[in-house]
């Protein structure tokens, strides 16, 4: 019975997330900027330039 009211619980929550717009929103816009840092910032985690070609440029200039 517990393990029902939480799984009613957890659905509600993830329905309520679902149905609010700037809370999407603003999880979107993480994620972009999250992607995005991880992509500029790919030659300080060691990515090689062959796996980042367009990125070669910025990473040679920057070392």
């Amino acid at each position: 019975m517990a393990a029902q009211a939480i799984l009613a619980s957890e659905a509600t929550t993830m329905r309520e997330i679902a149905e609010d717009p700037w809370l999407m929103t603003a999880l979107g816009l993480g994620t972009v900027l999250t992607a995005f840092y991880f992509v500029a910032h790919a030659c300080c985690f060691g990515a090689d330039a062959a796996m980042l070609q367009s990125l070669s440029v910025i990473c040679s200039s920057a070392g």
